[in-house]
């Protein structure tokens, strides 16, 4: 809604009432409040003047009247007397107001200072010329007040009861210890009057009242007078004018301005001419804005006025066109709102200039507008009144995309012709090959450099002349007349064709040519083209190569057959070696004898294991190795690798672990070449390590491509020896190739074993690579792919032992992480509760916790390895041999166990009463694993031991079930 000029004069004078009110009445408050203190202060004053003169004259009274000074007449000296009247005057007064005399030193304890009065004191101190203290005070939490203070020196009237102590009245003296030694003038304290700010403030808010009252009626009746003046001579004529310019403004051209007063009169005369010239102009204007609109209209360009701000103040109806939107929806908007921001950018910056120079401006604009790239190229120049001065800017826009597309066209193909010209002529003077041109008649127009070298001619000697009487003999090696050759070419205008021609050099010498030509029109006129190569070195030595060829041909059967009759005859007497060998080490010999025979048998299967790799590697180069197709179970390979190189690995106290993925299926291959393929990487890994362990893992991975029917598994073979140098990683698989030259005389070996393995691997389909840091540890991966296997009615294949160990409390013992964590996951898996115990510390809670608890192990799984210091010495409960305490001595779990009492009766009498056994902690069997090589002299200490069990490492996981199920009989206990 929009307000009158009387109403916007009513509250502008409305407003300049509040402010003049509200600005007079917070002066005339501060007014009365400082006048108001200022009261405070003289009451004050007064009050401070009657005390004192009060207190003096009381204080003279009393000391001139010969009153004795006693316990009783002591409340008389006004310091007593003083405090009393305060409170006594609280009955008279109800201001609040109290009054003392206090110090920082009083004898009377109710004249003690308080806080705000210790300042006071603190302050004349400071100040020993002042006479007076007032200042207000605001206490958290209490009431604010005035502090009125001023200073009480000592006079020479006080010095009697002041002054040295041994002058001082007896009762003052009985009385009070302090307060002494004072001189005339010295500070005694002051005379504190408070007085609350509430009853100060109360006043200070009548009298604001009051006159507040007053100040508002008289500002309304100077309000309504203003008021009524401004109305009946300014608003009541402004009125008429308003009403008047509201028609005209409407288009009522006809209203007349009557009954005006004064200057308004005048005006409205004025207003009632204006009016007849806007009726005469206002028809002129619609015949030209007719015409305008007609041009502006029917223009194939698009126009537009924007003002200074960039609001568009008119659109032509191409405008409209083009971009989809009216003028009334266009006026008053930005570019910004009409169009995407990449191209109201573009307008704004260009207008930016214009403005900027007030120069006209003619430039391309390109965007890309409703998925389309337009190009305008665009007049922008600014809009001036008569006086000169800018007030928009008006753009004439013509779309030239077509134009400018046809332009980029000629252009670019200009461009590609030159470059296709350029990279011609580049790849005719830098070409190999010798090139040549000629016309229809044969006549040479195009000789490149390398026709100059090939034939020995220059470019100027050969162009115009006729191609077959100058390079091709006039006796050709076919016996062909040069102009049977042109006739060939001329019936095949179309002719594409490569052979084998005789050319002729400048020196005369025949040479071989290889041909290729064709056939290239051009103004109605057939050309060739012609690109020849010298071929007479390669024709020479294709002859040399066929003979060669013949050559190794024949040396070749030769060698397969040499190998066939050597594979048996160097075989045969090496198996007998190695035969008889085993057969005598098998006899009564010497130490020395059997040190020599292990010797002879150890070479002999190197040397049988080197020429089976190099037989096998010269099958793989024939293309004569040829994989089995077989069911075979993968889990049965591995852990039948791992079984047959356990004792070498064991040996060299490295620990060999498979971890294989459960229900593996029955496949269809070759397992022995899968058996070599681990055997020579597990192998390796023993050979390169020295200490820690060798993990061999089996998963099964995703098919590369959907519904392929052989699976393929992923293998790798991981240990912790000296690892392999980087650069030397990739050269690993090839022949005769080891990790460095002195590695054959340290470790052994022909340098074929990992080239054969990745050939096998990929005949198996699959690949092989190698990751490793040198000194920490080497893994060697490989994929490869096995058929599927569907037993027959007469297969059964055994089932994997599934959860029924439920209650089933194992303890297991390896103070290798890796061994513990294979061994838990298989009796986890078939539903057993497990603990685990990495040293001897553990292994002992576990067996005093299961003792306390009353629930003891059902069985104690425990590796070797464990380590349980303290109990190689334990003293055994028979007499044992040499031989057999040796044997104890190595086997620290076995006395542990019986020194515990784990494995039998505990013997009370060898351990003496104090020692507390664990003969409650294991109700169950214990299973031992020991390495392979060892095995029969653990077995033969551990007959000893009634409840020991001993397992070959690495163990099968279906001979740990099968012994687990045997040491619990197959029962499991009620744990209830």
């Amino acid at each position: 809604m929009i307000m009158t000029l009387q109403q916007h004069l009513s509250l502008a004078i409305m407003a300049v009432f509040i402010v003049s009110f509200l600005g007079l009445e917070i002066l005339t408050y501060q007014d009365i409040k400082k006048e108001s203190v200022q009261d405070t202060l003289h009451l004050a004053e007064q009050i401070h003047d009657i005390l004192m003169s009060t207190r003096r004259v009381y204080n003279q009274q009393f000391l001139n009247s010969g009153i004795p000074l006693t316990h009783k007449t002591l409340g008389f000296i006004p310091a007593h007397a003083l405090s009393r009247i305060s409170n006594d005057f609280a009955h008279w007064n109800d201001s609040g107001l109290y009054f003392n005399n206090v110090s920082d030193r009083p004898r009377n304890p109710d004249n003690r200072a308080d806080e705000v009065e210790m300042e006071a004191i603190r302050h004349f101190r400071e100040h020993p010329k002042e006479k007076q203290r007032f200042v207000e005070f605001q206490q958290n939490g209490k009431e604010p007040f005035f502090h009125y203070a001023s200073p009480i020196r000592i006079e020479a009237s006080c010095l009697k009861c002041h002054g040295d102590q041994a002058d001082a009245p007896p009762t003052i003296r009985d009385t009070y210890e302090a307060s002494y030694d004072y001189k005339v003038g010295d500070l005694r304290g002051i005379l504190s009057i408070k007085l609350p700010a509430s009853a100060i403030e109360q006043r200070i808010q009548n009298r604001f009242l009051q006159e507040s009252l007053i100040h508002l009626i008289t500002l309304f009746f100077v309000f309504l007078l203003q008021w009524y003046i401004i109305k009946r001579l300014v608003t009541d004529q402004i009125a008429t004018l308003n009403k008047g310019m509201n028609a005209i403004a409407t288009g009522d051209y006809e209203q007349r301005m009557i009954g005006l007063k004064g200057d308004f009169a005048q005006m409205g005369h004025t207003f009632n001419t204006m009016s007849a010239e806007i009726i005469r102009s206002h028809t002129v204007l619609k015949e030209n804005e007719k015409r305008f609109r007609s041009i502006l209209n029917n223009t194939q360009s698009v126009i537009f006025i924007k003002d200074l701000e960039g609001r568009y103040l008119l659109v032509n109806r191409r405008f409209e066109e083009w971009f989809h939107v009216t003028e009334d929806e266009a006026r008053g908007q930005t570019d910004s709102d009409l169009f995407p921001t990449h191209v109201s950018r573009i307008f704004l910056e260009n207008e930016r200039k214009v403005l900027q120079d007030f120069q006209a401006m003619e430039v391309e604009e390109r965007f890309e507008y409703n998925g389309r790239e337009h190009t305008f190229f665009s007049i922008r120049f600014p809009l001036r009144d008569e006086y000169e001065t800018v007030y928009g800017i008006c753009c004439i826009a013509t779309d030239i995309s077509e134009r400018k597309a046809v332009e980029e066209d000629l252009h670019q193909a200009h461009e590609t012709l030159k470059q296709r010209e350029s990279r011609l002529r580049a790849i005719l003077d830098n070409a190999l090959d010798a090139i040549m041109t000629t016309d229809g008649n044969g006549r040479i127009i195009e000789f490149n450099p390398a026709a100059e070298q090939l034939f020995g001619y220059a470019e100027q000697e050969v162009v115009g002349q006729d191609l077959a009487t100058l390079i091709i003999p006039a006796k050709p090696q076919h016996e062909v007349p040069p102009t049977q050759h042109n006739a060939e070419i001329n019936l095949f205008p179309e002719i594409k064709l490569r052979r084998e021609i005789p050319g002729k050099r400048a020196d005369g010498v025949i040479i071989d040519l290889e041909m290729s030509l064709i056939a290239i029109h051009h103004n109605g006129q057939t050309g060739y083209t012609a690109f020849l190569h010298d071929i007479t070195d390669r024709k020479q030595l294709l002859k040399s190569l066929d003979d060669t060829l013949a050559v190794a041909e024949a040396a070749n059967r030769s060698k397969d057959e040499f190998l066939a009759n050597m594979s048996h005859e160097i075989r045969s007497p090496m198996n007998t070696i190695l035969g008889m060998t085993g057969l005598v080490l098998d006899t009564e010999l010497t130490i020395e004898q059997r040190e020599n025979l292990e010797i002879v048998r150890h070479s002999s299967t190197n040397l049988l294991r080197i020429i089976n790799d190099i037989l096998d590697l010269s099958k793989m180069e024939a293309n004569k190795l040829v994989l089995e197709r077989i069911a075979f179970n993968l889990q049965d390979c591995v852990e039948q690798v791992c079984e047959g190189l356990a004792v070498r690995a064991h040996q060299k106290n490295i620990e060999l672990y498979d971890d294989l993925e459960q229900d593996l299926p029955l496949l269809m291959g070759d397992p022995l070449r899968l058996n070599q393929i681990l055997t020579n990487l597990v192998n390796n890994a023993i050979k390169f390590t020295f200490k820690g362990e060798i993990v061999i893992r089996v998963e099964r991975i995703d098919a590369p491509e959907a519904g392929d029917a052989e699976p393929c598994f992923h293998f790798s073979i991981a240990d912790t020896g000296i690892g392999i140098p980087s650069h030397r990683i990739a050269a690993i698989f090839e022949r005769f190739i080891q990790m460095d030259g002195s590695t054959t005389r340290h470790h052994g070996g022909s340098g074929l074993g990992l080239t054969i393995v990745k050939h096998l691997v990929e005949l198996m389909n699959g690949s092989i690579w190698a990751e490793s840091v040198e000194g920490n540890g080497s893994i060697f991966h490989f994929t490869a792919r096995f058929g599927r296997h569907s037993p027959g009615p007469d297969e059964t294949r055994p089932a994997s032992p599934r959860t029924h160990w439920t209650g089933v409390r194992i303890l297991v013992g390896d103070r290798h992480a890796t061994g513990r964590r294979l061994i838990k996951n298989m009796v986890a898996r078939w539903g057993a509760e497990v603990t685990e115990a990495e040293d001897s510390t553990t292994f002992l809670a576990a067996l005093h916790h299961a003792t306390a608890t009353g629930q003891p192990f059902d069985i104690l799984l425990l590796d070797h390895s464990l380590s349980l210091p303290g109990f190689e010495e334990t003293p055994s409960r028979e007499p044992l041999s040499d031989e057999d305490a040796n044997i104890a001595r190595k086997s620290k779990i076995g006395l542990f166990l019986r020194a515990y009492g784990l494995d039998g009766p505990f013997p009370m009498e060898q351990y003496g009463a104090g020692h507390t056994p664990l003969m409650d902690a294991c109700r169950g069997k214990i299973i031992r694993l020991v390495p392979v090589h060892v095995w029969a002299k653990e077995q033969k200490f551990e007959t000893q031991f009634r409840k020991t069990i001993l397992l070959k490492k690495p163990v099968k996981s279906s001979t740990l079930f099968q012994q687990i199920e045997h040491a619990l009989g197959r029962i499991v206990h009620d744990r209830s």
